[in-house]
């Protein structure tokens, strides 16, 4: 039931109409931000009263755009490790919205995007034997608005669960450099990105 009640918020969001605030002198001309709610989509949030809502983006491009791929790595030795990649064919809209729902990111993740002539909404889960009812959950998620370079990788989300009581997380920019965490010994380390492509999707 809760899945079904996080699938609608997605969706009555993603309807909404795309409103980044733009600033000529401070926005590049291509960009993803976190989304800023309408009172009306608020409202809607109030009134579902979920603890775990999906973080909702609005992006702004240009009409090269092909394909947006979204990859969740886990952090194995230092390095990142693929738990799966998601692409998804674009129309030459040159904005549109996003949604990414997760709580523990090793179980399940739905990816929602949205634009003028785009609709599509991926959920993939993990099978996973491990309990991680009583880890330690500690993210960070975007949250100022980030250039988009073409081919370029951006972090948008990074989540540590660790049966260790005190974590130290670190910004977004530290996905460039994973290596960070392994004097900590936590558990699980995970990341969500996003590419926006000038090609089409590749072929798997």
């Amino acid at each position: 039931m809760m899945k079904k009640w996080i699938g609608l918020f997605i969706m009555l969001i993603l309807l909404s109409t795309f409103s980044a605030c733009t600033s000529k002198d401070t926005m590049p001309s291509m960009f993803i931000q976190k989304a800023t709610l309408s009172e009306e989509e608020e409202k809607i949030v109030k009134l579902l009263d979920l603890d775990t809502l999906a973080d909702i983006y609005d992006f702004k491009v240009d009409d090269k755009l092909q394909s947006i791929e979204i990859t969740a790595y886990e952090l194995k030795d230092g390095k990142w490790e693929m738990l799966m990649s998601d692409n998804n064919q674009m129309a030459k809209d040159v904005t549109g919205r996003m949604a990414l729902s997760f709580n523990n990111l090793p179980s399940e993740l739905q990816i929602a995007i949205q634009s003028e002539h785009h609709n599509g909404t991926s959920r993939y889960t993990i099978d996973s034997t491990e309990d991680y009812s009583s880890m330690t959950r500690v993210g960070s998620s975007l949250n100022s608005p980030t250039e988009i370079v073409y081919g370029k990788e951006i972090p948008l989300a990074i989540q540590i669960l660790t049966s260790q009581t005190a974590v130290s997380s670190y910004n977004l920019e530290s996905f460039y450099t994973p290596e960070v965490y392994e004097k900590y010994n936590y558990e699980h380390v995970y990341a969500i990105t996003i590419v926006f492509n000038e090609k089409p999707p590749r072929q798997t």
